[in-house]
């Protein structure tokens, strides 16, 4: 490899507080959407529409207990491998 990685891990970690800082953003745009518009709204470029939609959502966690409790939760569990990556700044 032909970079050095000093200068990967800090634009890993610049990218990842960028991403961090335009989800913040994107969060609290779409929570000022959400105030001002219910319904639809127009403007000379953009068609905004608000609803509020329920959806049913199957809670893992009540699941997992009660597999556990009947035994069989080892038979529901799989394994799979993946590289998590963790890059944080020395503190000087």
């Amino acid at each position: 490899m032909t970079a050095d990685l000093n200068v990967l891990a800090e634009f890993y970690v610049l990218f990842k507080e960028a991403e961090e800082e335009y989800k913040r953003n994107r969060d609290f745009l779409r929570d000022v959407i959400i105030n001002k518009v219910k319904g639809k709204a127009e403007t000379e470029e953009y068609i905004v529409n608000v609803q509020e939609v329920t959806a049913n959502r199957l809670n893992t966690k009540k699941v997992r207990d009660y597999l556990k409790r009947l035994g069989i939760l080892e038979e529901f569990l799989e394994r799979s491998k993946y590289y998590r990556v963790e890059v944080k700044k020395k503190l000087s």
